[in-house]
């Protein structure tokens, strides 16, 4: 008995140390959108996804990825041929609000920036990301290139 809960604490451990370290891979790179649910057939959660396949160049362009995370399983849902993976450490991980559905919105530098329990527009989640100090350097930068390009 003792030595299976050992197992078990150990396997779990290792779980939740290599989805963090998955997580901080995007670190300086993406910034991170983790939706969870609680039940993928939710409406709210396909209601969700419509908006993100409406915006995908505007998700695109401020380098969001976006995870999809259930209790039982998680994936990538803008990277070509991503299927949903077993295991529900992701969820488990970030889930923090007692909500059907919940969003943690991840910094380039590994913070949690914003967290929302429902349907989030994208307008707001493009507003939030573009208010966030690194992608105002990203912005000045897009303009200032694009300035030498003309001049």
């Amino acid at each position: 008995m003792k030595a299976s809960l050992l197992f078990l604490m150990i396997v779990l451990t290792t779980t939740f140390t290599a989805l963090a370290q998955d997580i901080k891979s995007h670190q300086w790179e993406d910034r991170v959108l983790i939706v969870m649910t609680t039940d993928s057939t939710l409406t709210e959660f396909k209601q969700q996804l419509q908006l993100f396949e409406a915006k995908k160049e505007g998700i695109q362009e401020r380098k969001l990825l976006v995870y999809l995370a259930t209790p039982e399983a998680y994936k990538l849902w803008n990277t070509e041929g991503a299927s949903w993976v077993p295991g529900g450490a992701l969820y488990q991980t970030y889930k923090d609000r007692d909500a059907d559905l919940e969003h943690l919105l991840i910094g380039l530098n590994g913070e949690h920036k914003h967290r929302w329990t429902s349907v989030v527009d994208t307008l707001l989640l493009f507003v939030t990301i573009d208010t966030m100090p690194m992608r105002q350097t990203e912005l000045k930068r897009k303009k200032q290139n694009l300035k030498k390009q003309d001049g």
